[in-house]
């Protein structure tokens, strides 16, 4: 019987089972291959160790040497039970932000200068759509208000805006993107009347916005995945006890440890 052998050096290539030769698979990996194979066949002959229970081979290249390391070892099972390894999970690629496309952002100097206006999307337990439309303080981080409808149109937003104006004064700034509800002329009209400037963010850059992207992250992960809708009613009930939840008792980093209720009171003590 041939032995093959992998010599320091040496340009010998890989087989298959049939004995023609494998372009570009170092004979080293084959014979690493056919050794996990015998020890996941026979995985209980030979009472030593495996000869490269330590990694794979010396002189394979940095990605067939990766490959070979997530092969499973005899007798592994997934976490599920199904008898084989599970695949790895895909890499979640970064946003792609082209070379020169920063500027100068507005930044909120003080409470209620400048709010950020995004929506959201989720669904109630019979599949019909929940849009939600966060409204955030950008100076101190807290959430204003989460609005929960079935629908979000320019009058919506206002309706939303205006009830808020019944608790806090009027923002100098709101921060939005290009979307149709908010580069509405009524959006812009009401603006305009009360005083308020409009920062619309370039298409695309959702980086231009960050407080409110970051609210969103924070509430797709704790709330949006967390929860099941039996109905509108319901999903506005438990947003509303999140808001609160958010802004009395969650602490941020960004604010050195404090939660935006605190950022509010020192500021007004100040």
């Amino acid at each position: 019987m041939r032995r093959e052998t992998s010599e320091p050096g040496a340009s010998s290539q890989g087989r298959d089972g049939f004995g023609r030769s494998i372009p570009g698979f170092p004979a080293a990996a084959y014979a690493y291959c056919r050794h996990r194979g015998r020890e996941t066949a026979q995985p209980d002959q030979g009472a030593g160790e495996a000869p490269w229970a330590l990694g794979p081979p010396l002189g394979l290249p940095p990605a067939a040497a990766r490959r070979l390391e997530r092969q499973p070892q005899a007798g592994t099972k997934d976490l599920a039970g199904g008898g084989a390894s599970a695949a790895p999970l895909p890499r979640k690629r970064k946003r792609f932000r082209p070379p020169g496309c920063s500027r100068e952002l507005l930044r909120a100097e003080y409470p209620h200068h400048v709010w950020a206006i995004d929506l959201q999307f989720d669904q109630t337990m019979d599949g019909r759509r929940l849009k939600f439309l966060n409204v955030i303080d950008e100076f101190s981080r807290a959430c204003l208000t989460i609005g929960v409808g079935r629908r979000c149109k320019a009058v919506d937003g206002i309706t939303t805006i205006e009830g808020l104006l019944n608790q806090h004064p009027a923002p100098t700034h709101l921060r939005m993107d290009n979307g149709a509800e908010f580069i509405a002329n009524a959006l812009q009209e009401w603006c305009m009347g009360n005083g308020s400037a409009t920062a619309y963010i370039p298409p695309g850059s959702p980086w231009e916005n960050p407080f409110v992207e970051s609210f969103n992250g924070r509430l797709r992960d704790e709330f949006l995945n967390m929860e099941l809708f039996a109905s509108l009613a319901k999903a506005k009930v438990l947003a509303e006890q999140h808001r609160i939840e958010y802004n009395v008792y969650r602490p941020h980093s960004a604010l050195h440890g404090h939660t935006p209720l605190e950022v509010i009171q020192q500021w007004k003590a100040a």
